[in-house]
């Protein structure tokens, strides 16, 4: 599946520039919200395993601000329409749940794939969607008692660590990130994952 180059005009701030796989209309929406380090196969791999099931979005790297902001991601899923599945890496994981906690109605769930503990701190409100938190069993950036206090501290959090991988888990294997995400997605410990959205 080949992505799509599309600009979204941002109200305020600068235009967006985002790829897209699988334009269809009444797919659920999955953001991902990488950095420039991200492995070039990540969301290609992404793509494969979930297109057709989502329509898949990845705003890219601005130049001169690496993170994505809290104004820039609220109009992306405004743009994309509510109830996003986001998947944020490292420190685009606080961009997110700041998101997900002022603006419920546009996050349906959160995945953060290595995103350190201090993201969570200072939230008010709290996040209230399920939310994966996916950390790479070698990863030097997020420990595993990091990761445990993470997930303890957002309540509504399920937490998989992907055996031999680094700090990118979504590349090395993808197989078990994916199917991390898809045991994620199955549903909620209270089984409804997909219910009426948080908020």
């Amino acid at each position: 599946m080949e992505p799509v180059a599309r600009t979204l005009a941002v109200p305020g701030a600068p235009s967006l520039a985002c790829m897209e796989w699988d334009d269809g209309e009444n797919l659920p929406v999955m953001a991902l919200l990488t950095d420039s380090g991200c492995p070039a196969n990540a969301m290609a791999d992404m793509a494969a395993s979930f297109g057709g099931e989502y329509r898949i979005v990845a705003p890219l790297p601005d130049a001169d601000d690496e993170e994505l902001d809290e104004a820039r991601l609220t109009a992306l899923l405004r743009a994309c329409g509510a109830d996003a599945l986001v998947i944020a890496q490292g420190a685009h994981g606080r961009t997110a749940l700041h998101v997900a906690a002022r603006s419920p109605n546009l996050v349906r769930a959160l995945v953060l794939v290595e995103t350190p503990l201090h993201a969570a701190r200072g939230l008010n409100p709290h996040v209230g969607q399920p939310v994966l938190l996916i950390r790479g069993s070698c990863s030097r950036a997020l420990t595993h008692a990091d990761a445990v206090a993470l997930s303890e501290l957002l309540g509504r959090c399920r937490l998989a660590e992907i055996e031999n991988s680094g700090e990118w888990p979504q590349a090395m294997p993808p197989e078990a990130f994916d199917a991390a995400l898809r045991w994620f997605l199955a549903g909620s410990t209270d089984g409804d994952l997909f219910g009426p959205p948080a908020g």
